[in-house]
């Protein structure tokens, strides 16, 4: 029995894999393919399987699944390809830069054995052909370039290109996204994105329209200086959302400076609660910091001696690093550490305390003032 092609002809004819077929006889596809190349001989047991399955086949073929080419939306004919005659595939849409008409690009490129060199045609939505447009306009074109004329750009004038479009962007239902190409070094907009609203004019891009529109929680607007706060991620188990303030960044915390306070920064806020809350300065023992909420923290900062106020109010009298700290509500380190500025700048000097036990600070007198 001729073994060579009698299983490539059966699965060719029943649109079938071999894998499928040996699975269907009962052995490896291996030996399967061995078969159908002649290396090993066909069983006749086989090609009465082979004929019985044939008959199953047939009754429960299923065709395969041919795609119909695409055509335009309302074409009743068909469009064939001059070359081929055959029906075209649907391609890209465009429009008729000076009619506004629809186009669809047909193309085709003959059979699988018969193929050639791809023919391109151009026809509106009921199959009749059109003329092809210029390259430059085989693209998407806007409602308003059919009225107003192509998008130029403001500065150079010079054919924006098309980038995408928009819809219900900054108040406005559509907008179109362009940009300018000229590489002269001449034009402002060279190589940024414009956009235009159906009617052609310009529209400015505004990040913080939806911001604006809404109504402005405690958690939107900086309390300080009226910025945007920008939410940082939370902590305490997800309890406390932490916020930072866009300007106080921008400008490294210069407009969080008002009537000698220096502002933080960072605000946190605790859900259901209609106040923020900050750090004060003071710190625990084990280096922590209270958690208060910003009308306490400004009332403790006003009350809050400086160092140069405790100092003039001290005049020649001993102090202690503890009375020191506690006067400028600080922690007991961050007061050593300025006492030590302090006497670097011969603003104060140590002296050895009355109990001896305890290192003390005296205000350094100014010369000229000693007999006083």
């Amino acid at each position: 029995m001729r073994t060579r092609g009698v299983i490539g002809e059966f699965c060719q004819k029943h649109s079938i894999p071999v894998a499928e077929l040996a699975k269907k006889l009962g052995i490896s596809a291996a030996l399967l393919y061995h078969v159908a190349n002649g290396r090993r001989a066909l069983r006749p047991i086989y090609g009465y399987a082979l004929q019985g399955l044939s008959r199953e086949l047939k009754m429960r073929r299923v065709p395969r699944h041919r795609p119909t080419p695409k055509t335009p939306p309302f074409n009743r004919e068909q469009v064939r390809c001059s070359p081929c005659g055959r029906m075209m595939n649907r391609g890209n849409e465009t429009k008729d830069p000076s009619s506004g008409v629809r186009l669809w690009r047909m193309f085709c490129k003959g059979g699988r054995k018969e193929p050639h060199k791809t023919f391109f045609s151009y026809v509106d939505d009921a199959g009749t052909s059109q003329v092809a447009p210029s390259k430059r306009h085989r693209r998407k074109v806007a409602p308003f370039e059919n009225r107003m004329g192509i998008a130029r750009c403001s500065e150079c004038k010079q054919e924006l290109q098309w980038q995408e479009e928009f819809k219900h962007r900054w108040g406005h239902s559509k907008l179109y996204s362009y940009r300018c190409t000229n590489l002269s070094g001449r034009c402002k907009l060279a190589r940024k994105r414009v956009y235009r609203d159906p009617d052609g004019k310009v529209v400015e891009r505004d990040t913080e329209w939806r911001l604006k529109r809404k109504t402005l929680r405690i958690t939107d607007v900086c309390p300080v200086c009226g910025g945007r706060l920008q939410s940082a991620g939370s902590r305490d188990h997800g309890r406390l959302k932490k916020l930072n303030c866009v300007d106080s960044i921008n400008t490294q915390g210069k407009v969080h400076q008002k009537d000698g306070i220096k502002y933080p920064g960072t605000f946190y806020h605790s859900l259901g609660r209609r106040v923020l809350y900050v750090f004060g300065r003071k710190r625990r023992p084990d280096g922590s910091r209270t958690l208060m909420n910003l009308a306490r923290w400004i009332k403790q900062e006003q009350s809050r001696v400086s160092s140069e106020s405790f100092l003039l109010r001290e005049g020649a009298r001993e102090f202690t690093i503890q009375e020191f700290a506690d006067a400028l509500q600080i922690h007991l380190v961050t007061a050593g550490s300025k006492l030590l500025d302090l006497e670097r700048l011969n603003r104060v000097q140590a002296c050895e305390a009355r109990d001896g036990r305890r290192k003390a600070y005296r205000v350094t007198p100014i010369p000229g003032t000693a007999g006083e």
